[in-house]
């Protein structure tokens, strides 16, 4: 058994190594959380990717820096640029922190550029079946646990202990009215309850067929009085328009038209969201917007929400092509008693998003 070590209360200066997308950063909000309790004066910096800059803004209660990951030979998320990483690492290090955390996969490199930042004290995962490469607080990296628990685990590991396991997301006043302008150029009706469709993911193996999701749409639309709503990036805009080619019902296609933000807002006031295993599943689970979610290759015990009465998932042990439509509208059935939603969308008000629950 490994034991834990308590670091002083009076660190001034804490960075953290997660260079990773949406749904990955999200599973850390608990232990950003609880990083922040136990050290409220600490500056806590987030080494991230490009996109991750508004991600830190927007959770500026537990984050308060932003450092651009500049790639780093073995961690697959960006390309190195020899030169920027050298920058980087020079820049880090003159910062002269007090503690360097390593959240970023199993640690085989993510581990040894932790070290490289230079910090008086690191803590991170090593890859199980190898050796600490260094850290001066470690644990063996598993595959199992929910991320979220592993991440909390982990600061246990240097006496922090939580056992807040929620994941919140702040909305703004701009997303809102970025929301509001969409459900005015787009006419979202009232009366009805909105149910999203998100059937996209970054890798192909964790996305069910556009037919099957264009099936599944039109039953939902059809069973339930919804309207449907297909959400999507710029780049996933083609996938969507596939799915609404193949739908008999109507469906508002919202591809590349919402920020992060407008996005969170929009999911924040579906009745239903049905998607793959990718950033907005994890944006329903933080949002408290009951779902289904669909897993290819990802394995659910690690990456689905710990609240399993409210966000339903289904696995074929890796393939999603063996998920029937069927047996997502079995799990949506579970979410809804008496084959009605919680509520309906009501008519915009200029003042305010107005929902009726």
């Amino acid at each position: 058994m490994v034991k834990s070590a308590k670091l002083p209360h009076n660190l001034e200066r804490i960075i953290i190594v997660r260079a990773l997308h949406l749904g990955d950063l999200l599973c850390a909000v608990p232990a950003f959380r609880a990083l922040r309790h136990f050290y409220p004066r600490a500056e806590i910096a987030l080494v991230g990717l490009d996109w991750a800059q508004g991600f830190v803004g927007r959770y500026s209660h537990y984050l308060d820096r932003f450092w651009r990951f500049p790639g780093y030979p073995g961690m697959l998320e960006k390309e190195v640029d020899p030169k920027k990483t050298l920058d980087f690492l020079k820049a880090v290090q003159r910062e002269n922190y007090d503690l360097a955390i390593q959240m970023h996969g199993d640690g085989l490199a993510s581990s040894p550029f932790t070290l490289l930042l230079g910090a008086k004290v690191t803590l991170g995962y090593y890859r199980q079946g190898f050796a600490n490469p260094g850290l001066d607080f470690a644990l063996p990296s598993s595959q199992e646990d929910s991320e979220i628990l592993r991440n909390l685990k982990l600061l246990r590991r240097i006496g922090i202990e939580s056992c807040e396991t929620s994941v919140d997301f702040p909305l703004t006043k701009e997303d809102e009215k970025e929301l509001l302008a969409l459900e005015k150029e787009f006419k979202f009706p009232s009366g009805k309850a909105l149910v999203g469709i998100h059937p996209g993911a970054r890798a192909a193996s964790r996305r069910w067929s556009p037919a099957n999701f264009a099936q599944l749409a039109d039953q939902l639309a059809e069973r339930y009085d919804a309207q449907l709503i297909i959400t999507g990036s710029k780049e996933e805009a083609a996938m969507v328009n596939q799915v609404s080619s193949y739908m008999k019902k109507s469906a508002i296609n919202l591809a590349g038209r919402t920020s992060l933000g407008a996005l969170a807002a929009l999911i924040a006031k579906l009745s239903l969201f049905v998607g793959n295993d990718t950033g907005p599943a994890h944006l329903a689970y933080a949002l408290g917007t009951k779902s289904v979610t669909i897993f290819g290759d990802s394995d659910p015990r690690r990456w689905a929400s710990l609240n399993r009465a409210d966000h339903k998932i289904i696995y074929k042990e890796g393939r999603i092509e063996a998920v029937g439509v069927g047996e997502v509208l079995g799990l949506v059935e579970k979410l809804i008693s008496n084959r009605k939603f919680r509520g309906v969308y009501e008519k915009v008000k200029d003042s305010d998003l107005a929902y009726s629950w």
